[in-house]
């Protein structure tokens, strides 16, 4: 019976978790973060100052192991 319930349990979780990523809108979603993600990226490699052009008139970027700057 334990082993029954556990089963079904794990059972139950996956179809949960499958369902969770079968939804069109969410992949449609996940493409655009994963661009800005990649520009983010691209422009953060390159020291490039523009990457606060995203953000508002006070944003400042602190990255690791570098002094903060900002507009």
């Amino acid at each position: 019976m334990k082993r029954t319930l556990i089963l079904n349990g794990l059972l139950l979780l996956t179809f949960w978790c499958n369902a969770q990523t079968s939804n069109s809108e969410l992949k449609n979603v996940r493409k655009i973060i994963e661009a800005s993600n990649a520009i983010y990226a691209d422009l953060a490699n390159k020291n490039d100052g523009s990457i606060l052009t995203i953000y508002t008139e006070d944003a400042c970027l602190f990255p690791p192991n570098a002094s903060p700057s900002g507009r």
